[in-house]
């Protein structure tokens, strides 16, 4: 990353400490440090001016997140408002991610949203890479809010955001419902379901149940594989007494990963590693995108797996007898040495097999 493209989140950050808890002589190192490229300066800068003019009536805010996540605008925070000053807060926030959503993250042109190889980005035409997502006729620059009432039943708004006024106009929720098989499947995402039904986990942010740090960056085809682990995570956990927190769930190189803090016993340490092994194993065998079987596909530089109706590229072949073997190298509490596991994951059953290292070679 060079210098110049650095220097605007620096300054960005400067301009408003009142927002980013900056450590001295580190700006890259602040928990907001924008992680996101240029195109989205300006509308950045916007939330944060309306942010700050937000806080003039009292309370404190802490950028804990800013990235980009599915190509739009993700923007995470902390702190003790008044009902009044959150509102204006969330209302910052809202049209930052709108303008996200239509803006080239590159150059901050009007954009639109594209995918390549299962990655999602929103460009101008001369930034694209990969093909134009299609926009349903009718949602175009639609956003669709979700907040709680009383019994926790979801009340939906549906907003159109205006580009060139930067505003939002209210749309009647009755006017799309023809253009759509039913609001609740476009409102209502598995990664919210996922946080809001293990916040012990998840620890999402006080002032948004719905919203944590760890919120999965992968395809709901491995929604299944996370909430077994999270299951069994929750067991493990609560049976040992000890403290757990997500800090990151993604893919990476075609399979899940799955990282966490806390303090736990070398028992229940041991448990929860195991889990995640099972997790992230079943993530190599199974379609990110529908969940089905699934094998590791490459498609120009980008690995993803993929079930044959899913599949783009082509498909990696395996090494005979290296199908579904995972290899794992734990250093062993308090010494030096290294205990390697050579193991089959068997999708049928959800475990592992131990296999004999002579039948695989000492390789890997």
């Amino acid at each position: 990353m060079t210098r110049s493209v650095r220097d605007w989140r620096v300054k960005l950050m400067q301009a408003h400490p009142r927002l980013f808890g900056i450590p001295f002589g580190r700006p890259d190192a602040a928990k907001g440090y924008p992680n996101c490229e240029e195109g989205w300066r300006d509308l950045l800068e916007r939330c944060c001016v309306r942010i700050e003019t937000a806080l003039v009536g009292g309370g404190a805010l802490t950028v804990v997140q800013i990235k980009q996540k599915f190509g739009a605008l993700r923007f995470y925070w902390t702190g003790d408002l008044p009902d009044a000053a959150k509102a204006k807060v969330d209302e910052a926030i809202a049209l930052a991610a709108a303008r996200s959503a239509c803006t080239c993250e590159t150059c901050g042109a009007e954009g639109r949203l594209y995918s390549r190889n299962g990655w999602l980005a929103t460009a101008c035409p001369e930034h694209a890479k990969g093909e134009l997502k299609p926009i349903r006729l009718g949602f175009e620059n639609i956003h669709i809010v979700r907040t709680f009432g009383p019994g926790r039943f979801p009340i939906v708004s549906c907003r159109r955001y205006i580009r060139e006024t930067d505003c939002f106009v209210d749309v009647d929720p009755k006017s799309l419902e023809s253009r759509s098989s039913g609001m609740a499947r476009i409102t209502r995402d598995w990664r919210i379901d996922l946080i809001e039904a293990y916040p012990d986990l998840f620890h999402p942010l006080p002032n948004n149940p719905g919203v944590a740090e760890a919120s999965p960056e992968c395809g709901a085809g491995w929604q299944d594989l996370l909430e077994r682990a999270c299951a069994r995570i929750r067991a493990a956990a609560q049976a040992d007494g000890g403290s757990f927190k997500f800090t990151q769930i993604k893919e990476k190189y075609a399979t899940a990963r799955l990282y966490w803090e806390g303090a736990l016993s070398p028992e229940a340490d041991a448990r929860v590693e195991e889990i995640i092994d099972l997790a992230e194993a079943r993530s190599a065998c199974t379609c990110e995108v529908c969940g089905a079987e699934g094998r590791l596909h490459r498609a120009g530089g980008w690995l993803m797996t993929r079930c044959a109706a899913h599949g783009q590229g082509h498909s990696v072949p395996e090494k005979p007898g290296w199908e579904n073997v995972t290899i794992s190298r734990v250093d062993a509490r308090g010494a030096k040495t290294v205990v390697v596991k050579r193991r089959r994951y068997v999708r049928e059953t959800d475990n592992f097999i131990e296999i004999d290292p002579l039948i695989i070679g000492e390789g890997g």
